[in-house]
């Protein structure tokens, strides 16, 4: 901390609490797969059936949809740091009542709330993270912020492997606990302080953040910050008119159907039931060892990402990770068909389909996620934030709900094999997406971005961006 400057010790001390949460939001991922094999067990102290079991593994996606809608209305009035501070609360109070679960009901419970501080947070973290880093800090402190979901979820399942299943709620929860109390360390963001009116108390924060003992060290960058939230305040009023336009909807269209189909192509459904699947096969190692090593991989290649999307670029990363996961889950329906059905009489089948899951788990978590997360940030202006991101998350969360809810169903019902035909089928369709609408962000500012957006759709529609819209309307400012 001493070799970092005053300003990134505070920023850093200021968001301790947004990576330790986000790390237990991890922790809850990786809980779901040793959690089912445990519940399904001679040794769970509770029976669960597959209904109850579907309904484990989807409710908190089913309850992220309603508390994400619920925290870009309120924190727009509440305040960043207050709903940070109960999206960590409630997210402490979800594994107590896990800890103390003697139901598959409570259980739910538990997964339900988990999912209402998701929501809740997942929303307001990223705008907050937006508001009180620069600009050169955001991406290291975004990336961070991914890595150490990704890192939760591997870690949860190491200790899978050596604590009992009840541990394995009792240090997310403690985590939750040093995270819930860092929160009252942090301070409001300054332009969120600016919408309330309370200039001399954002200039304060803002002097703190930037790690300045003096105001008037500040008080350019805090002059161009008030004027342009005064700015965009002045703008709201058209953001229908953003939505009708056609270039304001088609960029609205972009990155809400990207959640969709990135979550459609099945990621969730491989961390929640892969060591579920696999326990049907002989010769197949434990499903905890069988998790570590997709957790392991997931978060080594989450780093490569880093590297990969700003010299590859954001299209070129998502063709070729929806291509990809085409052909792997191709082969992962042809292989666990030919397995249930006895067509080829070998036994590295099973092999096979633990590679597989893998190579999805890499592509997924190196090309797609962090990809379609940039894209957001990228692509919105800035009038359409606040509902995008929301309608973003809105859409990620229904698409985790849907593949996970009704997988044990269409398992039992139609074969195994034809949950992941689906999920080709729809790799194959975000492909022909990507390749049709979806442009290429690298290197190119907000403003450009906007800019060239405008200019597309203009040429597809007969018209001018000026000549019937003000293109401010449209374009973010610089940040």
């Amino acid at each position: 901390m001493l070799l970092l400057s005053k300003s990134l010790q505070r920023q850093t001390i200021t968001i301790f609490s947004c990576g330790l949460t986000n790390f237990v939001f991890g922790l809850g991922f990786g809980w779901i797969a040793p959690a089912l094999d445990h519940l399904q067990s001679d040794a769970s102290s509770f029976l669960i059936n597959d209904e109850e079991l579907s309904w484990v593994a989807s409710t908190y996606f089913a309850l992220e949809i309603t508390s994400s809608i619920a925290a870009g209305f309120f924190s727009g009035f509440i305040g960043r740091k207050p709903l940070i501070t109960i999206g960590t609360f409630l997210q402490a109070l979800s594994w107590v009542i896990l800890i103390v679960a003697k139901s598959a009901a409570m259980v739910v419970l538990s997964r339900a709330i988990l999912g209402i501080a998701a929501g809740i947070f997942d929303i307001t973290w990223s705008i907050y993270l937006g508001e009180i880093t620069t600009p050169s800090e955001r991406g290291i402190f975004g990336s961070i912020m991914i890595v150490l979901v990704i890192g939760g979820q591997m870690i949860e399942f190491l200790l899978s492997l050596f604590v009992s299943h009840v541990y394995l709620s009792v240090i997310p929860l403690a985590i939750s606990v040093v995270s819930f109390a860092m929160c009252f360390l942090m301070v409001e963001a300054p332009p969120f302080l600016v919408t309330r009116g309370e200039n001399a108390y954002a200039l304060s924060n803002l002097a703190w953040l930037r790690g300045k003992d003096d105001v008037k060290e500040v008080q350019l960058e805090f002059n161009e910050m008030k004027d342009y939230i005064e700015s965009v305040q002045q703008r709201r009023h058209v953001l229908w008119n953003v939505l009708k336009h056609p270039m304001g909807n088609r960029v609205y269209i972009f990155c809400v159907l990207i959640f969709a189909l990135a979550q459609l192509t099945g990621y969730m459904v491989v961390v929640s039931y892969q060591a579920v699947v696999l326990a049907q096969y002989d010769d197949i190692p434990d499903g905890k060892y069988v998790t570590l090593i997709f957790g392991i991989s997931i978060f080594v290649f989450v780093l490569v990402n880093i590297g990969f999307i700003e010299t590859i670029g954001r299209r070129t990363l998502l063709l070729v990770g929806f291509g990809a996961c085409a052909i792997i889950q191709i082969s992962t329906a042809f292989s666990i068909y030919t397995q249930d059905h006895n067509i080829f009489n070998v036994s590295f089948i099973p092999k096979i389909i633990v590679v597989l899951f893998n190579f999805y788990g890499i592509i997924f978590i190196m090309c797609i996620l962090p990809t379609i997360f940039v894209l957001k940030s990228e692509l919105f202006p800035q009038e359409m934030k606040t509902v995008g991101s929301v309608s973003s998350t809105v859409s990620n969360a229904f698409a985790e709900f849907v593949v996970t809810k009704f997988f044990v169903f269409v398992w039992y019902k139609y074969g195994l094999y034809v949950n992941f035909a689906f999920y080709a089928i729809v790799d194959i369709v975000s492909v022909i997406y990507v390749y049709l609408l979806i442009p290429e962000t690298k290197g190119k500012s907000l403003v450009q971005i906007q800019n060239e957006l405008a200019i597309r759709k203009s040429s597809e529609v007969g018209f001018s961006p000026s000549s019937t819209t003000s293109r401010s309307r449209y374009v973010s400012s610089p940040e």
